[in-house]
């Protein structure tokens, strides 16, 4: 999976086409209400099959930061 692929399906998860790069600040472009926290921790444990807690988000402060963990701990490269 390349960080471009997965961009376009975070903005078309958030309906924010065209607004992630991969240097971008998740929580400067999507609201981190408690909805989009269960919306973002289940798509990554639908769709990439790694079990992520909301808890597990904090540390994460860019896309690219996210991308990398769901990168090593997932099968999918």
């Amino acid at each position: 999976m390349r960080i471009e692929d997965f961009i376009i399906k975070l903005e078309e998860l958030f309906d924010k086409k065209g607004k992630f790069k991969h240097d971008s600040v998740f929580f400067d472009i999507v609201e981190w209400s408690s909805f989009n926290q269960l919306l973002l921790t289940n798509f990554i444990n639908e769709e990439y099959k790694v079990d992520i807690k909301i808890n597990d988000l904090k540390p994460f402060n860019t896309i690219e930061d996210l991308y990398k963990v769901i990168i090593t701990s997932s099968e999918i490269q």
